[in-house]
């Protein structure tokens, strides 16, 4: 670059001392272990609270030290083998590995100090091909230090188990919700209009902007929050909920944040589930009697994932002793969907878990191509559920609309395709990432909503029929109102549908009120 000589020795200088951070996280066994290199954040200081200012610390001595205080709590996907890498999404491409190639390829490039054994260590493993392979697909952070040729090692396919079919459970008889007149801020309110409840905002102080849903209990029509944070977001565990049904709904503390805060376990100190991006795995079972939250992804922490299944006793206020729910099933992913008139909650890669055996099941053996993710939501009418998202629903993967549905007895995924329509390609355009969607049972439709950006307010419609060929349209709405655009974290199954109030409840965002869209009188 043309600077001065003075300046550019300085940066020199600068980038030989950042560099021994990304040196220093792929050493040996013996320090800290570059199979293991991509933690989201690392232990620097045996403080909470270390002097910065000063630079006094405390600080740990050495690369070991820093890797055992950040791997004292042993994540999932952490990696016990040498001359295999690890870390929570593999190959890696679009995730940590993919940011730490570019560090590591230039510290080569410029000579820093044991950079190039460094490299070595991780271009000698036996997946590193793999991740070549995703970067000829995702190139972004596929960078390696110019002239330099890496060692060819063989692939190794990775092993994956056979899944053994199971019998599906019958469905017990529906929960019938509650009746009564409308609440006050609901009356004389036409239809297809965006409705603010007013003195609602706030999420009662739990931190919904940290992609966090809700629960809703449709004894009571109460929502509720349970743990939502998650990563560096909040370490906040409080659990609080509102009544829809009163004239004027406020937030209620259920109960108050744990105070013997730990990072990256899925329970703290005091024995209370840890705070976690709850994205739609959180729901209220009236056949158990309790708020339920259906694995942990992005804890407080490092953002790591853990298979445990919480209840809450919304009688009592107090959480169930950890391990009185049975894990996720190995290779489990988020609880996402759930069957009001059962109580069985379906997970997104279609495990199934009973309240009635409180056990789980795998009936789904054949799968399309189409990805679950979510949001995910159960057509009562024909007993199966739908998932629609762009890509992988979080703004990544294949950039292709994914819709599919699952009939609940069956033991198939079926691919659904819509016919063209305005509405169809202004999906298309708007990518939707974090998206909320339920099933509206008197118009037999399901409703979709993003409203992030330009699409805020702007609700999609999907028409389900006997066949795999369905509609699309966007809801016209009687008003010009629209609520705030929901932020990037997405809103999740804060847009659902409420039975007693026949129209979909909306929660834009924590600083927002709710909103309230009535679909039938």
């Amino acid at each position: 670059m043309p600077i001065a000589a003075t300046a550019s020795t300085k940066l020199s200088a600068f980038f030989a001392w950042k560099a021994k951070s990304v040196v220093g996280r792929l050493g040996t066994r013996d320090g800290f272990w570059y199979v293991n290199a991509v933690p989201y954040t690392m232990m620097i200081s045996p403080s909470n609270t270390p002097d910065y200012d000063t630079g006094t610390g405390p600080w740990y001595q050495n690369e070991k030290q820093v890797y055992d205080a950040t791997y004292a709590v042993v994540p999932e996907w952490q990696g016990t083998t040498e001359g295999v890498l690890a870390g929570q999404y593999m190959p890696g491409e679009t995730a940590l590995w993919g940011n730490l190639v570019p560090a590591i390829a230039y510290a080569v490039e410029h000579g820093v100090p044991g950079a190039q054994e460094a490299y070595n260590r991780v271009t000698s493993t036996s997946n590193w091909p793999e991740m070549i392979a995703a970067f000829n697909v995702n190139p972004v952070w596929g960078v390696k230090p110019a002239r330099y040729t890496a060692p060819t090692v063989p692939v190794v396919p990775p092993v994956v188990p056979p899944v053994a079919p199971t019998e599906p459970i019958p469905p017990t008889e529906p929960t019938p919700p509650p009746t009564g007149g409308d609440p006050t801020w609901l009356q004389g309110k036409p239809l297809n209009q965006w409705i603010e409840i007013p003195g609602t905002s706030g999420a009662g102080g739990a931190a919904v902007d940290a992609y966090n849903g809700i629960a809703y209990n449709e004894l009571t029509n109460e929502i509720l929050i349970a743990g939502a944070g998650g990563h560096m977001d909040s370490y906040d565990n409080r659990v609080v909920s509102l009544k829809l049904t009163d004239n004027a709904p406020v937030w209620r503390l259920r109960r108050a944040a744990s105070t013997q805060v730990r990072m990256d376990a899925p329970y703290y100190a005091d024995g209370k589930p840890i705070s976690r991006h709850l994205y739609s795995s959180m729901h209220f079972v009236p056949q158990v009697n309790r708020l339920m939250l259906f694995g942990v992804f992005g804890a407080y922490g490092n953002a790591y994932t853990f298979a445990t299944v919480d209840g809450f006793n919304l009688d009592t206020n107090t959480w169930d002793p950890a391990g009185t729910w049975a894990n996720m099933p190995a290779g489990g992913d988020l609880g996402a969907a759930k069957i009001r008139s059962t109580g069985e909650v379906f997970s997104t890669d279609l495990a199934r878990w009973s309240p009635q055996t409180k056990t789980w099941t795998r009936p789904i053996t054949t799968r399309t191509a189409d990805e679950v993710r979510f949001p995910i939501a159960h057509d009562s009418q024909r007993n199966q559920l739908f998932t629609l998202n762009w890509g992988d629903g979080q703004g990544y993967g294949a950039e292709a609309l994914q819709a599919s549905r699952i009939p609940v007895n069956g033991t198939q995924q079926i691919a659904v395709r819509f016919n063209a329509s305005t509405a169809l390609t202004t999906f298309a355009a708007e990518r939707p990432a974090y998206a909320g969607m339920d099933y509206d049972p008197v118009n037999d439709r399901f409703m979709f909503y993003c409203g992030q950006g330009a699409g805020a307010g702007r609700v999609y419609i999907v028409k389900p029929n006997a066949t795999n060929m369905w509609d699309m349209s966007i809801l016209a709405p009687t008003s010009t109102k629209r609520p705030p655009a929901t932020p990037g974290d997405g809103v999740h199954n804060r847009f659902r549908y409420i039975p007693a109030l026949r129209g979909f409840l909306l929660m834009p965002s924590g600083s927002s009120n709710l909103f309230f869209l009535r679909t039938s009188a």
